[in-house]
């Protein structure tokens, strides 16, 4: 479930397919999954096109990038 507003996001109930793959693509699974739960706040970076995913402290825990 996704919840956002016009600067807050909420991310909730994150599954996965839990299919098994190689042990380090797991952890890096488990450790995006984890992060996503902590993400409160988002911010779109026109400097360098990259979506920022923060905490409620404005830390970025994950950058994204259009590929």
């Amino acid at each position: 479930e996704l919840r956002f507003n016009r600067r807050e996001i909420e991310f909730s109930r994150a599954i996965s397919t839990q299919m098994a793959c190689q042990p380090p693509v797991m952890r890096q699974e488990r450790a995006f999954l984890s992060l996503l739960g902590d993400v409160r706040r988002y911010e779109f970076s026109q400097r360098n096109n990259k979506l920022l995913l923060q905490d409620r402290r404005g830390r970025t825990l994950i950058q994204l990038r259009k590929a």
